[in-house]
């Protein structure tokens, strides 16, 4: 494996396990190059040491696996297979860690869309094996990225919060640990804001640490400082310092919460663009602000695929009016609403918790192709099997019906940690 000066700073046993992962794909399929993508490569890793020598992840390991030709749907079952073993065998004790390959044959990054990841890609990938390939990756500037990717990065991490809560601190028992990964997501998700929002200003920038601080810097001569209010830079400053030391001894997790959520709001309302009174309009915009309609085969595929199953179960006219239906719209209200009536419930308002998790219930229930679930009387648990059931539809619609992500989804889901 190649070291970049980069890595050096991480701990042996970081280095280690990228070596295993390096040699591991080599041995399994020819590879041209391997990179390493996300925050490892911008020395973001968040990380802390357990006892002894051991050390606990919380970001995963992103790689791309360049080839020369086209593998085979079983070499890319086996490829996936060995490196959910190899991501077994890590002794991690938290849900977030995992491992994340992308295969991609050569002469296709010249065609890599002009996204944030692509982007980001050229801009941090470090080569752990082969010739250094991101020459060929396509410049991605603020006059050709593709805003409306971008903007569904915002309802990403609102199905990230939703999805990854801790189910203990859910109902209030939660340990140590389980706050621990709570207050990691609030802060890692509400750094996202500054990806979706900068570029608009006229600036790219490769690592959340650069982001906070142009923000940080230039408050003042940016338009955003009007959505988001003067307590926004210091804000980001404060995730991006627990991100990186995963300390909440002192944070009052509530509070975080609820701060985390009221930027996303209003984020949600500055893209819309809608007052945060009227978010429940967010579908009738949708179109204006996402892609609505596929942008890739798989994407194609897997719509019709769903498509059939609901002609299937409810008719070719039911099929039609779900096709119609701004699906990544309701998506993004229906996950808001689970989110603010959580803030409801721990900010003692049950009437409006409840009222908000009904709300949600209904986008679903225009989103899925069976019915939805009968819910609990009792809000953590009603909320709890509203969220697994908004998991089914994730994993249909935004996962593309992958298996394996359901799968981790749930475990995710069902975490706990004493």
């Amino acid at each position: 494996m190649q070291i970049d000066p980069i890595l050096i700073s991480y701990p042996p046993e970081v280095l280690e396990q990228l070596d295993r992962l390096t040699q591991l794909i080599v041995e399994v399929e020819p590879a041209c190059s391997i990179l390493l993508l996300g925050s490892t490569t911008r020395g973001e890793l968040s990380l802390r040491q357990r006892s002894g020598d051991a050390w606990e992840l919380f970001s995963d390991y992103e790689l791309a696996v360049i080839t020369n030709r086209r593998l085979s749907r079983e070499q890319r079952c086996r490829l996936a297979q060995q490196i959910y073993q190899l991501e077994s065998q890590i002794s991690n004790p938290n849900p977030l860690f995992h491992i994340d390959l992308l295969t991609r044959e050569r002469y296709r990054l010249r065609t890599l869309p002009r996204i944030i990841f692509t982007y980001e890609m050229k801009e941090n990938a470090l080569t752990l094996y082969g010739p250094d390939v991101r020459r060929r990756i396509p410049d991605v500037t603020p006059e050709n990225l593709d805003y409306s990717n971008t903007h569904e990065i915002l309802y990403k991490r609102l199905g990230a919060i939703v999805f990854h809560l801790p189910r203990r601190w859910i109902q209030g028992t939660a340990s140590v640990s389980e706050l621990r990964v709570a207050g990691y997501l609030l802060c890692r998700n509400a750094l996202d804001l500054t990806t979706v929002f900068l570029p608009a200003e006229g600036i790219l920038l490769p690592s959340y640490q650069a982001r906070v601080a142009h923000i940080r810097n230039h408050y003042r001569t940016l338009s955003i400082a009007t959505t988001f209010g003067p307590a926004f830079p210091s804000f980001l400053e404060t995730c991006l310092q627990r991100r990186k030391d995963l300390d909440f001894t002192q944070t009052e997790m509530t509070s975080l919460y609820t701060t985390t959520l009221d930027y996303l709001t209003r984020g949600l309302a500055a893209l819309f663009p809608l007052d945060v009174t009227q978010l429940n309009q967010i579908p009738r915009y949708s179109r204006h602000v996402y892609h609505e309609w596929p942008i890739s085969p798989r994407e194609w595929h897997n719509l019709v695929r769903l498509v059939t199953r609901v002609m299937t179960t409810s008719g070719a006219s039911e099929a039609m009016k779900w096709l119609k239906r701004a699906k990544k719209g309701r998506l993004t209200l229906g996950l808001w609403q689970m989110l603010e009536s959580l803030k409801s419930w721990f900010t003692g308002q049950p009437e409006k918790a409840y009222h908000t998790l009904e709300q949600s219930k209904l986008a679903l229930g225009m989103l899925v192709t069976r019915p939805t679930p009968q819910l609990p009387e009792a809000f953590p648990e009603r909320w709890l099997t509203l969220r697994l059931a908004w998991a089914g539809f994730w994993q249909s619609y935004v996962r593309l019906g992958a298996n394996e992500y359901q799968e981790r989804m749930r475990n995710v889901m069902e975490w706990t940690h004493e």
